[in-house]
């Protein structure tokens, strides 16, 4: 959990560290990769500047 101290009313969250191992392994290290997003990103961007809706 994260705590602030320097505030009195405080609300608590839980966090995870993706990175963090345990018995050798990440979370990180579970999850698949997936595709790339940049190439339909540039196709959006140019959406936008050809026509007033993309």
């Amino acid at each position: 959990m994260v705590v602030r101290e320097d505030n009195s009313t405080t609300k608590f969250r839980i966090v995870f560290d993706g990175s963090a191992k345990y018995k050798g392994i990440s979370l990180n290290e579970y999850l698949d990769a997936g595709s790339a997003l940049q190439s339909d990103m540039v196709g959006v961007l140019l959406r936008f500047r050809l026509y007033s809706i993309a």
